[in-house]
């Protein structure tokens, strides 16, 4: 006959298995959790790495400074920008966009005015700005040029003729890789009056 004594004895064994079992299953599921959250990171980070660059996501890379044009010409874009939200109009033209905090330097002749000492190249920085005059040149002996006559004003200040044909030039917004480059910033058919790189393609090919 059974005695209490055997009797609580395999009741307590049976709760000891279940309690052994219970938590290994409880184990097994945090692991399982734990490899599917692991999946998961795994799946977005594939997901990202399909996912087309934008412009923006470049940056965070670091794609910059970007340096463009050849030896003799060559410039170094700093900062892209972005597009402008306001005012539109004074921020194109035809052939050129100006996003708000665009950067970039360049080396060529000292100007006019220059007194530091006697070299054959300084730095010139560029600058799109939100103010009633958006561009302006600069030099690291304080010297700036800007204003609605900014262009006339600065190749006042060199004997030689420049080899540059506008600001828009010398600032390298009318290059193509930066042309491209902007025009990805976001949606540019607000500026009304600018016609888009692939445009100005397509006209020359007909």
């Amino acid at each position: 006959m059974t005695t209490i004594q055997e009797i609580s004895k395999f009741i307590a064994e049976k709760f000891v298995k279940n309690y052994t079992k219970k938590t290994h299953l409880y184990e097994e599921r945090n692991e399982l959790e734990t490899e599917i959250a692991n999946l998961e990171v795994k799946k977005n980070a594939f997901i990202d790495i399909l996912k087309p660059e934008s412009i923006s996501e470049s940056t965070d890379k670091k794609i910059f400074p970007l340096i463009l044009g050849t030896p003799a010409l060559r410039m170094s874009i700093t900062t892209l920008g972005s597009l402008p939200t306001h005012d539109h109009i004074k921020f194109h033209n035809r052939n050129t966009i100006y996003p708000i905090g665009y950067q970039c330097k360049r080396k060529y002749k000292p100007h006019n005015r220059y007194t530091k000492n006697n070299q054959d190249k300084i730095f010139y920085f560029c600058t799109v700005k939100d103010t009633d005059h958006i561009l302006e040149i600069s030099t690291n002996d304080g010297r700036k040029w800007t204003g609605i006559d900014l262009w006339g004003l600065f190749v006042q200040d060199f004997d030689e003729v420049t080899e540059y044909g506008n600001v828009d030039e010398f600032f390298g917004l009318n290059h193509p890789t930066v042309q491209k480059m902007i025009e990805e910033l976001g949606d540019i058919s607000v500026f009304v009056n600018y016609l888009p790189l692939k445009e100005r393609k397509d006209k020359k090919q007909r």
